[in-house]
């Protein structure tokens, strides 16, 4: 198993050279919560901003039953 380094890391040169030969890997920025929580809060965002601007509730519940951006959970 390769060592975490966290992203600052990369700024070695040497650090970066074991990463990029695949020696090393990056601990995540993010963890999935996390990530599921900021697409929630994204979605309320939207909701919002639609109905704001429209008043039609249909259409702002439309806006936050969009897609996730690149269908993100269904990669791994």
């Amino acid at each position: 198993m390769s060592e975490r380094i966290k992203i600052e890391d990369l700024k070695d040169f040497d650090v970066w050279k074991a990463w990029k030969n695949g020696n090393l890997q990056l601990e995540p920025l993010w963890t999935e919560e996390e990530v599921s929580r900021l697409l929630d809060t994204q979605r309320g965002n939207s909701y919002v901003a639609v109905y704001d601007k429209t008043h039609d509730v249909d259409l702002a519940s439309l806006a936050s039953k969009a897609p996730e951006p690149g269908q993100w959970k269904e990669r791994k």
